[in-house]
C-alpha cells in the first residue's frame, strides 16, 4: 500500500457507510420502494468504485472492494440494510456485483482504459434498464428495459472510448445488452462489466 492509502481507506469507507445509511434512512422515512432504493445504491457504489480506483494502489483497492462486498454480506446475514435486500424477487446482484468490479478490474491490467467504461455501463445503463421495467410494472425484463441499456451503453462508450469505431461501439452495446438480458437473478452485475471491458479490449 502506499503512504496515503491508510488516510484515504478511512475515508472512502466512512463515505462508503454514510451513503448508504443515507439511503437506508431515506428508504425508512420516505416509506420508499426497495425496487428504487436498489436503484440508487447501485449507482453511488459504481461511483465510490471509481473514486476508489482513482485515489488508491492497486493492492489497496482489492481491499476496499472485498470489504464493501463483505459488509453488504454482513448486513443481509443480519437482516439489516432494508434498503438493498428487502425486494421480493430472487436476486444475488448485490453479492455478485464486487466480483463484477474486480473482474473489470483484472482485465484493466491489460488495458487500464477499458476500466471506466465497464462501470459506468453497470452503473447507469443497468440501473435505468431495471427502472424502465419498473415503471412498466413488469416483473420481468422488457424490450423497452434492454433498448434503454443498449442506448446508454453506446453512450458511455463513445464518451469514454472515443478511439474505438462507431460501428464498433454499436455492436459492443449490443452484445452487452444481450448479456444483461440472459443474465437472471442479478448476475448481470458480474456478466456486464466483465464483458464490457473483454470486448473493449480488443481495442
Amino acid at each position: 500500500m502506499y503512504p496515503n492509502d491508510v488516510t484515504y481507506v478511512i475515508t472512502l469507507s466512512a463515505l462508503f457507510l454514510g451513503a448508504f445509511a443515507a439511503i437506508e434512512f431515506s428508504k425508512r422515512r420516505f416509506n420508499l420502494s426497495t425496487e428504487y432504493t436498489r436503484r440508487f445504491a447501485h449507482v453511488v457504489s459504481g461511483f465510490l468504485v471509481l473514486l476508489n480506483h482513482a485515489l488508491l494502489s492497486p493492492l489497496a483497492f482489492v481491499f476496499m472492494v472485498l470489504g464493501a462486498g463483505c459488509a453488504i454480506l454482513a448486513t443481509s446475514i443480519l437482516k439489516i440494510g432494508t434498503a438493498v435486500h428487502d425486494v421480493e424477487r430472487r436476486t444475488y446482484g448485490e453479492f455478485v456485483i464486487t466480483f463484477g468490479y474486480l473482474g473489470a478490474y483484472a482485465l484493466s491490467f491489460i488495458n487500464e482504459s477499458v476500466f471506466l467504461p465497464a462501470i459506468l455501463v453497470l452503473t447507469f445503463a443497468d440501473p435505468l434498464a431495471g427502472l424502465m421495467g419498473n415503471l412498466l410494472k413488469s416483473p420481468r425484463k422488457t424490450l423497452a428495459g434492454s433498448a434503454v441499456f443498449f442506448a446508454v451503453s453506446v453512450i458511455v462508450i463513445v464518451l469514454t472510448c472515443p478511439f474505438v469505431p462507431l460501428a464498433s461501439t454499436i455492436g459492443v452495446a449490443a452484445i452487452v445488452t444481450g448479456v444483461e438480458r440472459i443474465s437472471f437473478r442479478g448476475f448481470d452485475n458480474l456478466t456486464v462489466p466483465i464483458t464490457t471491458a473483454a470486448l473493449l479490449l480488443a481495442f
